[in-house]
C-alpha cells in the first residue's frame, strides 16, 4: 500500500481504487422571471469544490485513534487544511464537513488496529478580500491534474526545492517500504519459530526468506531522501532507514542457519521498530514536501 494523499499532516492510504477520490464541481446561476417566457439565467459564480473519499488507517504506520481524533478536532475547529495527493499535486485548501469512521480490526482489549474513515471536504476560499489561491506555485504556475510532470515543474525558476513529484515519490516509497519491513519482521519471527521446531528441514524455506529480506533492504529509498534532506526530520528518517537496512542484512544472513534463527527475528524486529519510531517525522515530511513551493 502506498501514500495516496496528505490532509494537513495526516497521511491517507486509499482502501482501493473503487473507494478513491470523488470530485464535485459546480457553478451558480440566478434566475430572472420573465412574463410569458422561461426565466433568464445569469451566471453568478462557482460553487466550492467538494472531495469525497474513503481511506484506511492502520497501526503499522500510525495510531489510528489519534489520527481520527486529530481529524475530528480539525472538523470541529473548522481548520483549513492543505490537501496534497501522493504524486505531489497540490489541490488547494479544504475544510472537513463530514467524517464517518468504521472500525475494521481491534485487539482483545478493544484497541483499534485498523479502521476505515470516509471524509467529505469542501474548498475553503478564506477571506473574500484575500481568497486562498488554487493549487499554484509562487510564480503563478498551475499544477495540472495529470500529476504535474517533473519537466513542467522544472520550468519554475527560483525554486531551491526538489521537484515535487520526485520528492513525493521518495516519501511514497518510504511509506510503502515501512509496511513491507513490518510484514518481513512478522515472517522472520514465524520462520524463526519454524526453524527451532523443525530444524534443518526448514532451511530451504528460510534461505528463500533470506533472499527476500536482502531484496527488501535493497529497495529502501535511502538515496532518494537526499533530495529532501533539508526538510525537518528528513535526517532522522534517513538514519532510521540506514539502521533498518543494516538490521535486515544481518537478519538475512542469520536466518540461513538454525543457530541464527533467534538473532534473525530480533534484527528484523529492530528494523521494523526503527521505521515505526520515525513515522511521525515521515508524516510531517509527507505533508510538507509538495507544498513547500506553493503559495498559501
Amino acid at each position: 500500500m502506498s501514500l495516496y494523499a496528505t490532509l494537513g499532516e495526516t497521511e491517507l492510504e486509499v482502501v482501493s481504487w473503487m473507494d478513491g477520490l470523488d470530485i464535485r464541481y459546480g457553478s451558480s446561476f440566478s434566475e430572472h422571471a420573465l412574463i410569458g417566457r422561461k426565466p433568464a439565467m445569469q451566471h453568478t459564480g462557482w460553487s466550492p469544490d467538494e472531495l469525497s473519499f474513503s481511506v484506511t488507517l492502520h497501526s503499522s504506520w500510525c495510531n489510528p485513534a489519534d489520527e481520527v481524533r486529530g481529524l475530528k478536532d480539525h472538523m470541529d475547529a473548522a481548520t483549513p487544511l492543505d490537501f496534497v495527493l501522493g504524486n505531489g499535486e497540490y489541490r488547494g485548501v479544504f475544510v472537513i464537513v463530514d467524517l464517518s469512521v468504521t472500525y475494521r480490526q481491534t485487539n482483545g482489549a478493544g484497541t483499534v488496529i485498523s479502521l476505515e474513515a470516509s471524509l467529505r471536504l469542501r474548498e475553503y476560499v478564506g477571506d473574500p478580500a484575500k481568497p486562498n489561491p488554487p493549487g499554484v506555485f509562487s510564480r503563478g504556475m498551475y499544477v495540472p491534474p495529470v500529476a504535474a510532470s517533473t519537466d513542467v515543474l522544472s520550468t519554475v525558476s527560483g525554486q531551491d526545492a526538489a521537484p515535487a513529484p520526485e520528492a513525493a515519490k521518495s516519501v511514497s516509497q518510504a511509506v510503502s517500504s515501512a509496511s513491507e519491513v513490518t510484514q518481513a519482521a512478522e515472517l522472520t519471527a514465524s520462520m524463526s519459530a519454524r526453524l527451532l521446531s523443525e530444524g534443518e528441514s526448514a532451511l530451504q524455506a528460510a534461505r528463500e526468506l533470506s533472499d527476500d529480506l536482502r531484496a527488501i533492504a535493497s529497495r529502501l529509498p535511502i538515496a532518494a531522501f537526499s533530495a529532501i534532506s533539508s526538510l525537518p526530520g528528513a535526517s532522522d528518517v534517513m538514519a532510521a532507514y540506514n539502521s533498518a537496512k543494516s538490521e535486515l542484512g544481518f537478519a538475512s544472513d542469520a536466518i540461513r542457519t538454525v543457530e541464527g534463527a533467534v538473532s534473525a527475528a530480533r534484527s528484523a524486529r529492530r528494523a521494523a521498530e526503527a521505521l515505526a519510531d520515525v513515522r511521525p517525522a515521515l508524516s510531517g515530511i509527507a505533508a510538507k514536501v509538495a507544498i513547500r513551493g506553493v503559495q498559501l
